[in-house]
C-alpha cells in the first residue's frame, strides 16, 4: 500500500469513526491514543458541548460588542446587548446602570471620538450555569472628533453575563484602562497606575 493511500485509509477511519483496532491490520502497529481508557457517558459529552457553545456565544457577544463600538459608538445598538438593569463600568472613562444611562454615556462617546478601532483578545470564559465571567484584553486607537488627535488605548475587561431565554447578555462590564496616550508621542510616560 502506497504512504498516500495508507494517509487517506487512516484520515477516512477517523471521519467515519471505525475501531482503532482496524488500523492495525493495516500495519500501523501502535493503536492511537484515543482508543485508551473509557468511553465519555453521553450526557457529560453533552454537558461538554453546551458549555463550549455557551463559551462561543459569550465571545460572539463580546466581538459584537466592539465592532458595534467602532460602528461610531452606536448607542442605539449597544443597549440591546445589556439586560435591563445592566451596568457599564469604565473608570475614568464612565459609569452607567440602565439601558437608558448606558444609551446617554454612549451618546456621549460618540460626541467625542470620531474614530476607533476595538481589538479583543485573550478570552478567558467561565460558564456556571445560566451565568458566566469572562476576562478580555482590548487595545485599539481612537481619534477624538474636536481636536484630531489620536490616542491608543490599552485595557482589561472583566465582565458578567446572564443567560435569558436561551441569549447571552451583558450584566456587568468592567472595563479597566491601562494606557491612554498620544499615538504619535509614544506611551512610555502615560502608563496609567490603578
Amino acid at each position: 500500500m502506497s504512504r498516500r493511500a495508507l494517509v487517506l485509509a487512516f484520515v477516512g477511519f477517523l471521519a467515519v469513526g471505525v475501531s482503532p483496532m482496524v488500523t492495525s491490520n493495516l500495519g500501523f502497529g501502535v493503536e492511537p491514543a484515543m482508543a485508551k481508557g473509557p468511553q465519555e457517558p453521553k450526557g457529560q459529552l453533552q454537558q461538554r458541548i453546551a458549555e463550549l457553545e455557551d463559551i462561543e456565544a459569550i465571545k460572539r457577544l463580546k466581538y459584537l460588542y466592539a465592532e458595534i463600538a467602532d460602528d461610531d459608538h452606536n448607542p442605539d445598538r449597544v443597549i440591546e446587548l445589556f439586560v435591563e438593569g445592566g451596568i457599564w463600568e469604565g473608570g475614568q472613562f464612565g459609569f452607567a446602570q440602565g439601558r437608558d444611562d448606558i444609551h446617554t454615556l454612549w451618546q456621549g462617546f460618540r460626541e467625542f471620538i470620531d474614530f476607533s478601532q476595538h481589538n479583543i483578545s485573550n478570552a478567558r470564559v467561565e460558564v456556571n450555569g445560566d451565568r458566566a465571567t469572562a476576562t478580555f484584553y482590548l487595545w485599539g486607537p481612537y481619534r477624538i472628533r474636536e481636536t484630531g488627535e489620536e490616542y491608543l488605548l490599552t485595557g482589561t475587561y472583566r465582565d458578567d453575563f446572564v443567560k435569558i431565554d436561551g441569549v447571552w447578555y451583558f450584566e456587568h462590564l468592567r472595563f479597566t484602562p491601562r494606557l491612554w496616550a498620544p499615538l504619535h508621542e509614544g506611551w512610555s510616560d502615560e502608563l496609567l497606575k490603578f
